[in-house]
Parts: C-alpha cells; sequence; structure tokens
C-alpha cells in the first residue's frame, strides 16, 4: 500500500517518531483518481469542440435573430411560425441536456464492472450528439429564413434598421471597452 507523506513538520526533534495522518492511498484508488481526472477533462475538451468552443460575449445567435424578429409587426401565420420554431428549439435543447454525458457513464460504467471499454460505442455516442447539434443549427436557420421570406418590404426595412443599429451598438461597446482595457493594465 502506498502512502503520500508529507515533509516532517519545521520544528520536531528529528530522532521523535512521527506518525503521518495522510490517507494511504491504493495503486487501484490513485488510478481511478487520475483516469476520471483525465476522462473529465477529455469530454470537456470534446464537448467544447463539439459545440464550437466556449461562447464569445456579445455574440449574435441565431435565436436572438429570432427575438428581433419578434419585434416586428408580424402576421398571426408568421408569429406561429417563429413560436413553432422557438418551441421545437427548446424540446431540442432540453432532449440534448438529458443525454449530455452519456459517453462518460458508459465509460464509468465499464470501469466500475471491470469490463473492457467498447471505444466504438463511446465515439458513436460522441458522433451522436454531434450530428444532433448539427441537425438542430440547420432547422433553427431554415427555420429563421422561412420566417424571412414571409416577411414583406416593409418588415424586412424595419429589420434591416434593427440590425445595422445593433452593429453600431456592439461597435461602440468594443471601441469602448478597447479603450478601457488599456487603463486596466496599469
Amino acid at each position: 500500500m502506498w502512502a503520500i507523506q508529507p515533509e516532517r513538520p519545521a520544528g520536531l526533534n528529528p530522532s521523535a517518531p512521527y506518525r503521518s495522518t495522510t490517507m494511504p492511498l491504493s495503486p487501484r484508488s490513485a488510478l481511478f483518481a487520475v483516469g476520471f481526472t483525465l476522462l473529465g477533462a477529455t469530454i470537456g475538451a470534446t464537448a467544447s469542440a463539439v459545440a464550437g468552443g466556449p461562447a464569445k460575449r456579445g455574440t449574435a445567435g441565431p435565436m436572438k435573430l429570432a427575438h428581433a424578429m419578434a419585434g416586428l409587426d408580424l402576421s398571426t401565420e408568421q408569429q406561429q411560425m417563429l413560436t413553432d420554431l422557438r418551441d421545437e428549439v427548446r424540446a431540442e435543447v432540453q432532449a440534448q441536456k438529458e443525454n449530455k454525458g452519456d459517453e462518460v457513464h458508459v465509460f464509468a460504467e465499464a470501469i466500475a464492472s471491470g469490463e473492457s471499454v467498447d471505444r466504438a460505442a463511446l465515439h458513436q455516442k460522441i458522433d451522436a450528439a454531434a450530428a444532433q447539434k448539427v441537425e438542430m443549427a440547420h432547422k433553427v436557420i431554415d427555420g429563421l429564413v422561412d420566417v424571412y421570406e414571409s416577411l414583406n418590404e416593409s418588415q424586412r426595412s424595419e429589420l434591416a434598421g434593427m440590425f445595422q443599429e445593433r452593429m453600431e451598438q456592439r461597435q461602440r461597446r468594443a471601441q469602448h471597452l478597447a479603450r478601457e482595457q488599456p487603463q486596466q493594465e496599469r
């Protein structure tokens, strides 16, 4: 059995017996600790890569476009298109949250039971999650394009004005942050 021993505290008589209060660490426990740490890091990196990396502040996501479109004077049919899209996206996001981490559970169960790890099954779960995200992105964009194509000229003009205003706000905010950043470094 291994035991991680801290250095003898300063000031103790070197000839006096010293008893460590550290917990013994078995090789199996150490291996599991390192394995799960690496697994968590790997899954985190994979999830971030699949999701397109960490979210960036101030980016306009597709549902922000839907929110902006909802601010227009829409017909009942156009409002229903946006409502249906929003409901579908919420359902998909909820389903993805429920299935999140399935590959970790499969891996953990294989380790706990002492079985060999089925790499192909883990890869399939990761690929399925990535495919689901891509499919959802396509649905969202298709839905937004459908709503945009249903807008009349007046609505499109109003939407364009809203976007121009938001782009200018974002640009002013970026300039303001750029001016503040050198001051914070001092």
